[in-house]
């Protein structure tokens, strides 16, 4: 829950729109559905192993870049990965 000035009443982060979860699993289902281990994804992406994980994993923020360049590698558009995270819409 937000306070007035934005912070959060647990000391945490204000509450974001994005939703990292969302983007893990979109980008973990767009690789199974492509047949590719992370292995290969971050070798055709050009993303670091420990990276993609963390993306998939919802472990660690992640720049558009990689984002971006692992939708290439997976052949899917860019935005379908973006949308499964906003949680505004």
């Amino acid at each position: 829950m937000l306070e007035r000035d934005g912070s959060s009443r647990e000391g945490s982060e204000p509450d974001s729109p994005f939703d990292r979860v969302a983007l893990g699993r979109a980008v973990r289902g767009a690789r199974l559905a492509a047949g590719l281990s992370p292995e290969v994804l971050a070798a055709r992406s050009g993303v670091p192993l420990e990276d993609l994980i963390g993306m998939e994993n919802a472990t660690q923020d992640c720049a558009v870049r990689d984002v971006h360049a692992v939708a290439h590698a997976l052949a899917v558009p860019f935005k379908n990965l973006i949308k499964s995270c906003c949680v505004d819409q």
